[in-house]
């Protein structure tokens, strides 16, 4: 099993030009986001578009890209719905396919109590060993799990982090201050990336231990780990002592949010500050419309084919399309293109 990392990215599904899904894509998406900063994957959650996927679906991804990434990185599988008994059911699968953790979302359109969610997420973690992360997004589900039922959840032991998309700084302060000394040591610390060749070269360390910021990007036995669910919130989060980012925007920024996260990590948090301030207007505009729909429309302007989103999303209209493309174009792009289809819409990755 490997082991998670800071810098996840919730990858896209690809489908062909009939809609039916991509897997040879997939793969090959899997595999340059891992070459391009990110520690792992998750398959099926939001941007992948998991409420359009059948169950085989999900599960032939799950297996693909695992057999994709093998230990290079984390795969992810966004096993949880609304229905605890399905939620169940498929993780149980996922876990015999051999991914490493599963993202539970809050159940949606039912609206349970906290009490119905603290009991929803007990169920699906008692029938796996797999590393649980609840994934808390209350402008989709219309449900906040609260703080104290997060703390509570905390306690059951393969329940080890949270994607907290409810931009509630204050609620994320509370989750992290009262989780951080509740948890015994557990077998799921997560990994990091190897830092570029040129900075290991230029400290002469190219075969050495990591340096103090890359010893940071290991820690997590024993804690529970709140990754920031929107990208615009990373670094406030890293701020708090949150863990890191399940990411959209890293399909094309990988290198550069990972970057920002080392410098807050080693204290140049000036260096950090000013990274994420030059990258915050393509993470807004990545959402100018409807998660996934800018991040796809972008990979297929790009020159990374991933297909339109599944009805009832659409692409986008001409105004926001327009946005996304001059907003590309003032940035360098981190995700390596296939050779045949480079195009010269934004930065290229050597520009400053």
């Amino acid at each position: 099993m490997n082991k998670l990392g800071r810098l996840l990215t919730a990858m896209v599904t690809p489908f062909n030009a009939e809609g039916a899904l991509d897997y040879r894509q997939a793969r090959a998406l899997a595999r340059a986001l891992l070459n391009s900063g990110s520690d792992g994957v998750l398959l099926s959650g939001t941007t992948g578009e998991s409420p359009t996927l059948t169950r085989e679906e999900k599960l032939r991804l799950f297996a693909e890209v695992k057999s994709e990434v093998a230990n290079r990185g984390a795969v992810v599988a966004g096993t949880g719905n609304y229905n605890t008994r399905e939620s169940q059911e498929l993780t149980k699968e996922a876990e015999k396919i051999g991914v490493d953790a599963c993202l539970l979302v809050v159940p949606y359109y039912n609206r349970p109590t906290q009490q119905g969610l603290y009991q929803h997420f007990k169920a699906i973690a008692e029938v796996t060993s797999l590393p649980c992360i609840i994934y808390n997004v209350p402008s989709r589900t219309v449900t906040n799990i609260s703080a104290d039922t997060v703390i509570k959840l905390s306690q059951i032991n393969n329940i080890v982090g949270i994607k907290e998309a409810s931009g509630n700084l204050e609620q994320i302060a509370k989750i992290i201050e009262e989780t951080k000394a509740k948890r015994s040591p557990e077998p799921f610390a997560p990994c990091y990336s190897e830092r570029s060749e040129e900075s290991r070269s230029a400290q002469g360390k190219l075969h050495e231990e990591p340096d103090n910021a890359q010893d940071r990007l290991r820690e997590g036995s024993g804690k529970f780990l709140v990754y920031s669910g929107n990208d615009n919130d990373t670094l406030p989060i890293l701020a708090l002592g949150g863990y890191g980012v399940i990411s959209v925007a890293s399909h094309i920024l990988g290198i550069q949010i990972k970057k920002m996260m080392e410098k807050f990590l080693n204290g140049e948090v000036q260096e950090a500050a000013s990274i994420h301030r030059h990258l915050l207007p393509l993470l807004n505009t990545l959402f100018v419309v409807p998660n996934p729909v800018p991040i796809k429309y972008a990979l297929n302007y790009l020159g990374f084919p991933v297909g339109k989103p599944r009805l009832p999303l659409v692409e986008p209209d001409e105004e926001p399309a327009q946005l996304i493309r001059a907003t590309l174009a003032r940035y360098k792009i981190d995700l390596p293109l296939p050779s045949s289809k480079q195009k010269s819409k934004g930065k290229s990755k050597n520009a400053k």
